[in-house]
């Protein structure tokens, strides 16, 4: 009885640990170090003293591209929240505006859990999210759900990884190495057990 206990309080720390760790590894304004912009993320940009061209739910299209007033469509995808900074300051500078000072933010990032799940769907990406976290919000897994054979399906530039998890093992032992941390547009696949 004392060793499940103290077994209990080694996970509850080990969460604490990594948690902390993973906070820190965000920039002030909240957006994970290096995170590339991707089709359907929800944008906001300001112009200092240019109010009347701020953008503040701008859409990345599915091309990738962000439509920006005076210069047109701008092509985001691929690209970190500094990078798009300045490309945004360049393309302004050239012709519209004299030293702008542009800062860009996400507003939304999102992941996706489809499957063996009760509630299947896009879910808003709120601080860490690993894959039994992905499942719970999305109503636990179904009676027909394979717990050991959850995939994520992560795209990288123009490739798709896909990464095997066994939830029913880590829900066992309680060994959450193996639970996967999701990054924004992560697929969580649950497929249907063979019974």
């Amino acid at each position: 009885m004392v060793s499940r206990v103290y077994k209990c309080l080694g996970i509850l720390l080990m969460f604490a640990v990594i948690s902390g760790f993973l906070y820190a590894q965000e920039t002030e304004e909240g957006q994970p170090f290096g995170y590339t912009v991707k089709p359907k993320d929800i944008l906001t940009i300001k112009f200092y003293r240019h109010l009347d061209l701020n953008q503040e739910s701008a859409e990345v299209t599915p091309d990738g591209t962000l439509l920006m007033p005076l210069i047109g469509p701008v092509k985001v995808a691929g690209l970190t929240i500094t990078e798009i900074e300045r490309k945004l300051i360049d393309l302004y500078s050239q012709d519209y505006l004299k030293n702008p000072y542009i800062t860009v933010a996400v507003l939304s990032r999102r992941y996706y859990v489809l499957g063996e799940v009760k509630l299947p769907g896009a879910y808003p990406m709120q601080g860490t999210v690993t894959v039994l976290t992905a499942i719970t919000q999305a109503g636990g897994f179904t009676d027909y759900a394979a717990e050991n054979k959850v995939a994520v399906i992560r795209t990288i530039g123009n490739q798709k990884q896909t990464i095997k998890v066994n939830v029913e093992r880590i829900i066992k032992t309680g060994d959450t190495g193996e639970d996967v941390i999701l990054q924004p547009g992560d697929v969580v696949n649950v497929p249907q057990s063979a019974f």
